[in-house]
C-alpha cells in the first residue's frame, strides 16, 4: 500500500467515473489509485440503481459489477447508452471471477490503463 498514492494511471485525469456494483467491486486500493490518478470516483450500490436510471446522469464513463442482476444492469447500460456515456462491465480480480479475461477493477495499473482505454480510448501522447 505505500505507493499506491504514488502511482498514476493515464486516461483517468479529470473524468468523473461512477461505479455500479453489487457487494464490493471497488476496493479502497482501487479507488485510491483513480483518485490518484486524478478521476473523481462515485459509487452507487445495486440498491440504489433505480434513483440512477430515473434522473439525469453526469458522467464521463461507467463501469458496472458483472454481479449486477441482469434487469438492473442492462437499466444502466440502457441510460449511460442513451446519455451518450461510455460504460463496460467489469468484475474484481478476487474469487472465482479471477479466472475469466475481460475487464477487472482491481489496483493494478495495468487492469485499470485497460478500463481508461475501453471507456476512453487511447490516451494520446501531446
Amino acid at each position: 500500500m505505500g505507493d499506491i498514492c504514488l502511482r498514476r494511471v493515464d486516461g483517468f485525469a479529470g473524468k468523473r467515473l461512477l461505479v455500479v456494483e453489487d457487494g464490493i467491486l471497488l476496493d479502497d486500493e482501487t479507488r485510491r489509485l483513480l483518485e490518484a490518478s486524478d478521476a473523481t470516483v462515485e459509487v452507487v450500490n445495486c440498491i440504489d440503481i433505480a434513483w440512477l436510471v430515473s434522473g439525469e446522469i453526469d458522467f464521463d464513463g461507467i463501469v458496472i459489477d458483472i454481479d449486477v442482476e441482469a434487469d438492473a444492469a442492462f437499466a444502466v447500460a440502457e441510460k449511460a447508452e442513451a446519455s451518450g456515456i461510455p460504460f463496460l462491465f467489469a468484475r474484481d480480480d478476487r474469487g472465482e471471477g479471477a479466472r475469466f479475461s475481460g475487464y477487472r477493477l482491481c489496483a493494478d495499473a495495468a487492469e485499470l490503463a485497460a478500463i481508461a482505454a475501453g471507456l476512453f480510448g487511447e490516451p494520446r501522447l501531446d
